[in-house]
């Protein structure tokens, strides 16, 4: 027996338990915005539900605050949904290209290596990009929900906690519609 046969024996057991943190997760965070949606009278809020036009609704959620409080147009919207969406299939691109350069660094030319090299940081650039504009939506959002606590819910949402944030605000009146209260914002009337 070799030390290295324990590590391959919790690996499968590690990923099982990590993919079903992150199903969690991602149903509490769809289940919240379908909620925050609702709430503020926007259509078709179940597309909470569908990956990347959750990342729309998100989106949407933060217009309307900039649009009803701040009074200024934005298009997060847009934005967030299509980085996402151009994120998704990067992903998949950054695991070939990290095989590719295993293989290469042995074998290649400089000027193919660099090649790798550009695509590695254009897809971690985009990555970076999609997390930056998701952040400030995020905010966007709490800021309408949960004022006094949009920076550190939006701490937490850089963390991956954001579906959280998002759930224990779902029942709050939003700024748009109540105005500012203090200390919270009140809560509709749910059984």
């Amino acid at each position: 027996m070799y030390y290295h046969d324990s590590i391959f024996t919790f690996l499968p057991v590690f990923t099982t338990l990590f993919a079903l943190i992150q199903i969690v997760l991602y149903l509490i965070d769809s289940f919240a915005l379908h909620r925050m949606a609702g709430n503020t009278g926007m259509k078709n809020p179940w597309i909470a539900w569908i990956p990347f036009a959750k990342d729309y609704l998100l989106g949407s959620l933060a217009d309307r605050y900039n649009d009803t409080i701040r009074e200024k147009k934005t298009r997060f919207h847009l934005w967030l949904t299509l980085l996402s969406a151009a994120q998704a299939p990067l992903a998949t691109v950054s695991i070939m290209v990290f095989g590719a350069v295993l293989f290469l660094i042995a074998y290649a030319p400089p000027t193919i290596m660099l090649l790798v090299l550009l695509a590695i940081l254009f897809i971690a650039a985009v990555g970076l990009l999609y997390q930056v504009c998701y952040l400030i939506t995020f905010y966007y959002v709490i800021m309408d929900f949960e004022p006094s606590r949009a920076l550190l819910y939006t701490i937490l949402a850089f963390f991956h906690l954001g579906g959280i944030c998002l759930l224990i605000s779902r029942n709050n009146v939003p700024v748009g519609i109540a105005g500012q209260c203090q200390p919270l914002q009140p809560k509709y009337n749910v059984r």
